[in-house]
């Protein structure tokens, strides 16, 4: 980590590129959804890239146990990716099964999934339910071939509707006490978020990136790892800056991190 992770610490550290994706990010999220809608289904793109999650059918996605509702963490954590129906997600389930409180967020501008002709895409909001029938409705044997439609099963089992981060209220994002991002793009953008609002109670925040390929194989690995790190996490003074060399060792990872209040 070193003096890269010196420079995440400082707050104004990477606000270049932070405010450049923030922008981009905003332009895209400007655009009438019938606009974004329409570019979002008829481009090509990459499964893995682009917010858009590699899916398949043979991978084991973790699923939620019942009688795991309520939490007894000594902290709350929220899990951020791209469309809040992967990465995300399955660090949502791995954490909720093991009780610890928990919520997930994506903070692209539209939740993106694999299709026929490219991305298919959905506001954030968008019940998960609603989803799933609509992908039935579209082709059931296409999304269950590629396994886009147990991902979305298991989402609407988990919570309501895809959240998206920039949509969260402060007073909420105050009583959260450690974000972990899983691209080093999103974390910029939830670093550069952050930093934007301006502090109601100044309660301090933790926020990490665990870099994790978007594919659900890749999402499955990393949920075991993240719960691992939480665990950590639980034992430590989160009044103050967290011991993450130690933590990215033990996890056999690199970890950007920034502490900040709120």
């Amino acid at each position: 980590l070193g003096a890269g992770l010196e420079a995440e610490r400082r707050r104004g550290g990477g606000e270049g590129s932070m405010s450049r994706a923030s922008e981009e990010l905003g332009a895209a999220q400007q655009e009438p959804p019938s606009k974004r809608a329409r570019r979002g289904q008829s481009s090509r793109a990459v499964p893995g890239r682009d917010g858009v999650p590699e899916t398949s059918p043979s991978v084991n996605l973790t699923q939620p146990l019942p009688g795991h509702n309520e939490g007894n963490s000594r902290y709350r954590y929220a899990m951020v990716c791209s469309s809040n129906i992967n990465r995300s997600l399955e660090a949502h389930v791995v954490l909720k099964n093991s009780d610890f409180h928990v919520s997930s967020f994506g903070c692209g501008s539209q939740v993106r999934l694999p299709g026929p002709r490219g991305a298919r895409c959905f506001d954030f909001g968008t019940p998960y339910a609603s989803i799933v029938e609509t992908l039935e409705q579209e082709s059931h044997s296409f999304y269950s071939r590629i396994g886009v439609l147990n991902l979305a099963k298991r989402a609407a089992a988990t919570k309501p509707a895809p959240e998206r981060w920039q949509d969260l209220p402060t007073a909420r994002l105050g009583q959260t006490n450690v974000i972990i991002c899983f691209e080093t793009r999103l974390y910029e953008i939830v670093v550069n978020d952050v930093l934007q609002r301006t502090p109601e109670d100044f309660s301090p925040v933790h926020i990490i990136c665990m870099d994790t390929k978007d594919t659900t194989r890749d999402a499955v690995q990393q949920g075991k790892d993240v719960l691992g790190l939480c665990r950590q996490i639980e034992e430590v003074d989160l009044t103050q800056e967290m011991p993450v060399e130690s933590m990215a060792s033990a996890n056999k990872g690199k970890i950007q991190y920034l502490m900040t209040h709120v």
